[in-house]
């Protein structure tokens, strides 16, 4: 329950509050000198978490918000503006050079102020798709679908896609997993990404869209280095495309994925490697 909150960052106060929430014999008030968030109430297992009603109204529509920064004489400093699409279409209209494309948003910097517009992804139905052919293998995956659903899309499959899935159940915690993105981790490039060397071992392609058209590149070509891709600043990352490797009666496939951290679960990754025999 608290995989992935366990963390200093986090400070220590809220972590005892989560762990006291949790606790069968926590008193019922605390010590002299101790402070506790006045949330932290016991764990009911037997009750769902109540979802403010007003939240609930939002859920998959389309959004716009804006915010204009003044110096308290009128004049305007900064306009900020966060979008949230309902389609493709709307996406490459907005997308722009001053455009920050999120989804989990699991790695913009906290405060981070040079981005003029935030364009959230998340429930857009074309980048949302999984697909995976029985017959041929082919597996195409929309950008921003989560580490979690690609997991649900692969079990019941063996070989390849198995040894995948295993594979992405270590990429950080069950909260990272359920809000992180495929495009995302192609389109951060990160130094320590679990998902770049296993597609391109696995000669993945991705699929990339602009008001002027689509390309097609391989992930191999895409990610370019540390924090660099061949995304243009009008594209998105549409899907990803895995096709297994080919086999007939005298030819077998054998994938291997492998990540070191310092925990074999909730860890960033020391070193990745992906190999395809």
């Amino acid at each position: 329950a608290l995989d992935g909150n366990m963390c200093r960052c986090t400070g220590y106060r809220p972590i005892a509050g989560a762990v006291r929430a949790f606790a069968t014999d926590a008193p019922a008030a605390a010590a002299p000198g101790e402070v506790w968030p006045a949330l932290a109430r016991p764990f009911d297992k037997d009750a769902e978490p109540v979802m403010p009603p007003e939240l609930s109204t939002l859920a998959g529509r389309a959004l716009a918000f804006t915010h204009k920064a003044t110096d308290g004489q009128g004049h305007t400093l900064r306009t900020r503006s966060f979008l949230r699409p309902s389609s493709l279409a709307d996406v490459l209209a907005a997308n722009g050079p001053e455009s920050t494309l999120v989804a989990g948003n699991t790695s913009t910097p906290l405060g981070r102020v040079d981005v003029g517009t935030f364009i959230d992804v998340s429930c857009v139905p074309e980048l949302r798709e999984v697909d995976l052919d029985a017959r041929s293998g082919r597996l195409t995956v929309g950008a921003a679908v989560t580490i979690a659903e690609l997991r649900v899309a692969l079990a019941g499959f063996g070989g390849t896609y198995a040894r995948l899935g295993t594979h992405l159940g270590r990429i950080g915690s069950t909260q990272v997993r359920n809000t992180a993105t495929v495009g995302g981790h192609l389109a951060l490039a990160a130094q320590d990404s679990d998902l770049v060397p296993a597609l391109v071992a696995l000669h993945a392609t991705a699929l990339l869209a602009s008001a002027d058209g689509q390309r097609t590149l391989p992930v191999a070509e895409l990610v370019q280095g540390v924090g660099k891709t061949q995304v243009r600043p009008s594209e998105v990352i549409q899907h990803i495309v895995v096709a297994p490797p080919k086999t007939d009666r005298d030819e077998r496939s054998f994938e291997y994925f492998f990540k070191q951290g310092r925990r074999e679960w909730n860890s960033r990754s020391l070193a990745n490697g992906a190999a395809v025999f």
